[in-house]
């Protein structure tokens, strides 16, 4: 059958068609998809039940080879194929299905090393009907939804036979769990959790100090209530200052700017690895999407160390005293304009973020980029 032929196609690359659009509606008949308490907005999660029932209206009686209703995401996750030999004249069948939580080793030709759990996770609707923008590409899709099909046996008067299509388009966030901290190292071209500013009072001086910024990772975002509400978390930084000679005061924090960056990646051919922890330089670069955050330019409060080894060692144009604070930022996002799928690792399709930290001094900018994980609660 075409639709079966074309969706099995579209599942090899990771995206489904519905099969409305393989086939034209005939105007002889009717064939729709009622959901029970379906709305647009509506975003279904890992176990969630989708029921209801596939009624068909013909203007006239048909007889139906067969009656298939299947529910289809980046494959088809189930599938519903009923014999039928009866006339349709009014006809009303249950639909039931359950989402699953994981796909079930149907990705078997994907090998991203060391993470098939990741790989084997169902990923979230893209591009599909959100009420807000989910921040991808438009060349990126991922559709669910039920199909149905009902093919009918050739007619006795004109030797034709007639199929009835409908497809009912739903939105779909998995639950997905917390992965451990990524490993950052220092020739990571993406993330970078500490950095580093010599200052000067101008550029033929020499440095009065060093200044330097670490970053821990963040605690991950939670999406809560099937994608509406994201619970904060923070971003802690310990910042050093090192003089160049006693006497000389940390600088002052003029300024302080935060975001959040969405990362889209796509590519045609199955990825070996996670794209966002590859240290190659590549080509292939992500769709971003950065949101800015209100933060409010903290007080710093420096603690003051002296360092017992180098006292002895101390001569009158060095310094044996360092400076070190520690700041707490929050990470607060709202769901209000934007969709905010989970951080997702699939053959063809992931979703990553990062926290992007600017600390800006008179003399001189520290930047960081954090990754950060956005996990939908079980």
């Amino acid at each position: 059958m075409t639709s079966l032929r074309q969706s099995h196609q579209m599942e090899e690359l990771g995206i489904s068609k519905a099969a409305s659009k393989i086939r034209n509606w005939r105007k002889s008949g009717k064939l729709e998809i009622e959901l029970a308490d379906h709305y647009l907005a509506k975003i279904y999660s890992s176990g969630s039940v989708v029921q209801g029932h596939l009624s068909i209206s013909p203007a006239s009686d048909i007889y139906a080879s067969s009656i298939t209703m299947s529910l289809d995401g980046v494959t088809t996750i189930l599938g519903l194929n009923n014999p039928h030999k009866e006339s349709l004249a009014q006809n009303t069948f249950p639909v039931h299905f359950t989402l699953s939580t994981g796909l079930n080793g149907l990705y078997t030709r994907c090998r991203i090393n060391n993470c098939h759990r990741q790989a084997f996770d169902p990923p979230p609707t893209i591009g599909g009907e959100w009420d807000r923008h989910d921040m991808s590409p438009g060349v990126v899709e991922v559709e669910y939804g039920i199909n149905a099909c009902i093919a009918s046996t050739p007619s006795l008067d004109t030797g034709h036979s007639q199929d009835f299509t409908a497809k009912r388009a739903i939105q779909f966030i998995p639950r997905l769990s917390e992965s451990p901290p990524l490993h950052v190292s220092l020739m990571n071209r993406r993330y970078k959790l500490q950095g580093t500013k010599s200052l000067r009072s101008n550029s033929f001086k020499r440095p009065f100090g060093i200044i330097s910024a670490t970053a821990m990772q963040p605690e991950p975002l939670h999406l809560q209530a099937y994608g509406t509400v994201i619970t904060p978390s923070f971003i802690d930084v310990t910042l050093t200052f090192d003089p160049e000679n006693d006497g000389i005061t940390p600088p002052k924090l003029d300024s302080v700017s935060l975001s959040i960056r969405s990362n889209t990646w796509h590519q045609a051919d199955p990825y070996q690895a996670f794209p966002d922890q590859i240290e190659k330089p590549s080509l292939k670069q992500p769709f971003i999407t950065s949101i800015e955050l209100t933060v409010d330019r903290p007080q710093v409060t420096w603690a003051r160390h002296v360092n017992p080894g180098l006292e002895d060692k101390s001569s009158e144009n060095s310094s044996v005293a360092f400076y070190s604070s520690t700041l707490q930022l929050p990470l607060s996002v709202s769901t209000r304009n934007k969709t905010f799928l989970p951080t997702f690792h699939s053959c063809l399709v992931s979703r990553t973020y990062d926290v992007s930290l600017r600390l800006g001094f008179k003399k001189g900018d520290l930047t960081i980029a954090a990754p950060l994980q956005i996990i939908a609660d079980p």
